[in-house]
């Protein structure tokens, strides 16, 4: 369904900004 798409396309940006965002919040302490 189209729906699941749009669904699962919006949840990877979410996790994308999540994660970039957790990557500079511990970019003080450590950075791999």
């Amino acid at each position: 369904m189209v729906v699941t798409v749009v669904a699962l396309i919006v949840l990877v940006q979410v996790v994308q900004m999540l994660g970039d965002w957790l990557a500079k919040r511990a970019d003080k302490r450590d950075r791999h």
